[in-house]
This record gives C-alpha cells, sequence and structure tokens, in this order.
C-alpha cells in the first residue's frame, strides 16, 4: 500500500470513528448541526451529479426536494397516512417533477438550462406559495412528527442522526457506483464533448434527460429527511 492509499483509508477511518460515535461526546447541538449537514449533503450530491457528470447546473434542486417533503406533511397532516406509506410516493412525486422539468429545459445547455431550472423553480415556488388549501401558503404544513423506522422512534435527536448517516452512506455509494459505471462514464463523455459522443453513436440528450430524473430521487430522499428533522414543510424552507 503506498502513502496515498494508506492517506486515505486512515482518513475513512477517522471519519467512521466520528461518525459513530459523534452523540457519545458532543452535544445534542452539535449533534442536530450535523444532522443537517449530512441532509444538505444528500441535495449537494444530487446536485454535483448533474453539475459535475453533465454539465448541467441546475436551479431545480430545491424544488424536487419540496415536493417530496409536501407529499410527506400533507399525507401525514391533511389525510392521516403513515409515514411508511408516503416514503416511496413521496420519491416518486420528486422523480416525476424531475421528469417533467427534464422534459422542459432538455432542450437547453449551459446558462440557458441554469436560467431555465431557475425559471420552473420559480414557478413552482409561485404555486406551493398560492395553493393555500393543500400547501397552507407562506407558514406551510408545521407540526409534521418524526416517524420510526427500522423499528427506531426518531424523536430523539441521535436516531434521527444516525439514520440520516446510514442514508447519507448509502446515497453516497450509489452516485460513486453510478458515476463510476458505463453510463456514468458516458455523461463525462458527454461533459467533455457532447459532439464526439453523437458521432459514437450515444443519445446525448436521452442520458442528459436520464440523470435529471435520477437526480431528482436524490434531492427527493433530503427533501424527506430535512422535513422529517425540522417538521415543517413550506415554500420558504
Amino acid at each position: 500500500m503506498n502513502n496515498k492509499n494508506r492517506s486515505i483509508v486512515i482518513i475513512i477511518a477517522v471519519l467512521i470513528i466520528v461518525g459513530l460515535s459523534l452523540p457519545a461526546w458532543s452535544s445534542t447541538f452539535t449533534v442536530q448541526l450535523a444532522t443537517r449537514g449530512l441532509i444538505l449533503g444528500v441535495l449537494a450530491m444530487s446536485f454535483s451529479l448533474l453539475a459535475g457528470y453533465a454539465d448541467m447546473t441546475s436551479l431545480a434542486q430545491m424544488s424536487f426536494a419540496a415536493i417530496a417533503g409536501y407529499v410527506i406533511g400533507i399525507g401525514v397532516m391533511h389525510y392521516g397516512l403513515a409515514h411508511s406509506a408516503l416514503i416511496i410516493p413521496a420519491i416518486l412525486a420528486a422523480i416525476i417533477l424531475a421528469a417533467i422539468f427534464g422534459w422542459i429545459a432538455i432542450r437547453a445547455t449551459k446558462i440557458y438550462f441554469l436560467m431555465m431550472t431557475l425559471a420552473l423553480a420559480q414557478l413552482f415556488f409561485g404555486i406551493v406559495f398560492q395553493w393555500v388549501s393543500l400547501t397552507e401558503g407562506y407558514p406551510g404544513i408545521t407540526g409534521i412528527p418524526r416517524p420510526a423506522m427500522f423499528g427506531i422512534s426518531l424523536i430523539e435527536t441521535p436516531p434521527l442522526y444516525y439514520v440520516t448517516l446510514f442514508i447519507t452512506v448509502i446515497c453516497y455509494l450509489l452516485l460513486r457506483r453510478l458515476v463510476r459505471s458505463p453510463f456514468g462514464l458516458v455523461l463525462q463523455g458527454i461533459r467533455d464533448n457532447p459532439k464526439r459522443m453523437v458521432a459514437l453513436g450515444f443519445n446525448v440528450q436521452m442520458h442528459r434527460y436520464l440523470v435529471i430524473v435520477v437526480s431528482g430521487a436524490f434531492a427527493g430522499t433530503a427533501g424527506i429527511l430535512m422535513t422529517y428533522f425540522t417538521g415543517v414543510i413550506s415554500p420558504t424552507r
């Protein structure tokens, strides 16, 4: 093992030890801060997948996260549904919204794609802001209770932290596998030279569209976790 690999192993080992032991030696505030950081990390990974590997800077990721949160909030608070019955629909809602946004914005590239996603995000904001009967407008849906996951109640801070840590690691491993797969290599080729990839026979627009949809799933996961963390989903959060 060379020095570089040894350093990577040491860093990973330290991160694992610190991550697993954090609630045992730090304050509740620190654990809550770390939990929020992990959730934002999942959202950032969904953004990096687009910007870093497909050269598409999207400003709509928060919309995908928000719609997943609204599915949780509306289902629990308006219809009394169980959290376990809403997780998959929440992620599907994020995927569907990403598919719609992607279908509209995929025709644009570079700065034009960024501005298109910004416009779509503002449109989504306006809808949830004014659809008061469903989303409760500006205040949003408050008092959303935390569920029990894997048989563990998430009301206390440490269990929510560990569940968030576990999901964050899973998301990281899935994205790591994705970007190293043939699909991920094609994305990098499209990022570097889309005309050459077209000449090689790859469907560039289809790959770009699919990665938008995939990023929506991860953003939706972050939205669910953030809703559990704050207990609130509103146009301003």
